[in-house]
């Protein structure tokens, strides 16, 4: 009986993730609407001199009824609505059929349709090459660094408890914390948002997701350690000790990336909503280091991909163009720079939302000096063999020198001399 137990505990786990025969494939899609979306609006008002109160509401009002019209439809033809956002971006959010966007472009109300490709998490590597001690004597010192600012991270949440983030000196400014009541644990003085995303990521119930996964809470230590690198306070590490750019700057959590190897993806569905929120909030600055590659320029626009007149051929950079009106906007401008010029991605390297022409998009800087170790042979060597340099790998390096007797490698493999400088050879010849 309990091998039976057992047999029938396995099938069910593999029911559990095995898709089930013909079952239909899903896939994201971003339904944009007609109306600009109202950050838009008020840029533009606000520059014809003609931005009034009644003029936002009165637009605000068209928008909602426009999406609440769509909603209705969606629910009828049983398409699943992820989400919705319209100040950054005039669009409805769904998981529907793959392959259904010409239907979904047929909807009342919707212009354009684009299928959501997942944005990924850009690696994080920071060099004290930016002269950032010096930039704080501008500014009064470390104490007075970023003082009054509040940045926005959107990526994998924040470790409130960790030691960057404990500051005694920082108060909850007024109207904070932003957050839902069970998330507003995850907030301190120096952590003042803690909103979560993830649940925008999983289609149903049934979805494969981790205990905690839709909470503020980091689960990978990316966020985490992008807040730390923006403002950070001074701590001792490790490695000895550390502190972020603007230390004292006040954080906002803005989870759009779950468990790893589970929902470590994101896509619009959650990463606009968390855009809007993050202005909507207050926010001073938000950092975005996500993106994916840029299929379209930052002014394509209508008839450059089939689309109706100004409507943005690429959504996610559009909305941070909008967004950027009211906030900065920092984007990682990609992961593919270090391919070589031999590389098509490296030749376009710049992803979206960096694309977009109002973002403050940062590259990656890397120290020009490296490290070699040599290698000294004494003894009846040639000279060309006395000192050799190269440089360090990946694995651990010597805490000192390390001696050692020099073997003949060609004896070691029964190779003559000059069957060993053949091999050498042709392995250090350029390809041809």
């Amino acid at each position: 009986m309990k091998a039976q137990r057992l047999f029938l505990n396995w099938v069910c786990i593999v029911l559990a993730i095995a898709p089930l025969p013909g079952a239909v494939k899903k896939a994201r899609y971003t339904l944009v609407l007609a109306d600009p979306p109202l950050m838009r609006f008020e840029a533009e008002a606000q520059q014809k001199g003609n931005l009034t109160r009644t003029a936002s509401i009165d637009h605000r009002s068209r928008i909602a009824a426009a999406q609440n019209t769509l909603a209705r439809v969606l629910a009828d033809r049983k398409i699943h609505m992820t989400g919705s956002v319209s100040g950054v971006l005039n669009a409805i959010f769904v998981s529907a059929e793959e392959g259904s966007a010409a239907e979904l472009a047929g909807l009342p109300g919707v212009v354009a349709v684009s299928e959501d490709l997942p944005y990924k998490r850009q690696m994080v590597k920071a060099v004290d090459l930016h002269k950032v001690s010096q930039a704080w004597q501008s500014v009064g010192g470390e104490a007075s660094a970023g003082a009054g600012v509040k940045i926005a991270v959107l990526d994998s949440g924040i470790d409130h408890q960790h030691a960057a983030f404990q500051d005694p000196s920082l108060t909850m400014p007024a109207g904070f914390p932003r957050c839902r009541a069970a998330d507003c644990a995850f907030t301190n003085g120096k952590v003042i948002a803690a909103r979560s995303y993830v649940d925008k990521l999983i289609y149903s119930a049934l979805d494969n997701t981790r205990p905690d996964d839709e909470s503020p809470r980091d689960r990978v230590g990316h966020g985490t350690a992008i807040a730390m690198v923006a403002a950070g306070v001074g701590h001792l590490s490790p490695l000895g000790r550390i502190s972020g750019v603007a230390p004292k700057a006040q954080l906002g959590n803005y989870k759009i990336f779950g468990s790893p190897g589970v929902n470590d993806t994101a896509f619009n569905s959650a990463v606009l909503p968390a855009l809007e929120d993050a202005v909507n909030d207050g926010m001073d600055i938000a950092v975005l280091s996500f993106g994916r590659p840029a299929v379209w320029a930052p002014a394509n626009r209508g008839a450059t991909c089939d689309l109706g007149a100004n409507l943005p051929c690429d959504p996610l950079a559009d909305a941070v163009e909008n967004a950027s009106a009211r906030m900065l906007v920092v984007v990682a401008a990609g992961n593919d720079g270090d391919l070589g010029t031999n590389s098509a991605f490296a030749l376009n390297s710049i992803q979206t939302p960096g694309s977009a022409p109002s973002a403050l998009t940062v590259g990656a800087t890397t120290n020009s000096q490296r490290y070699r170790i040599p290698v000294r042979v004494s003894g009846n060597v040639p000279a060309s063999l006395q000192t050799i340099q190269s440089v360090f790998g990946n694995g651990p390096r010597p805490d000192a020198a390390l001696r050692a007797p020099l073997r003949d490698a060609g004896a070691i493999l029964g190779l003559s001399h000059e069957r060993v400088k053949q091999v050498m050879t042709s392995r250090s010849a350029p390809a041809r």
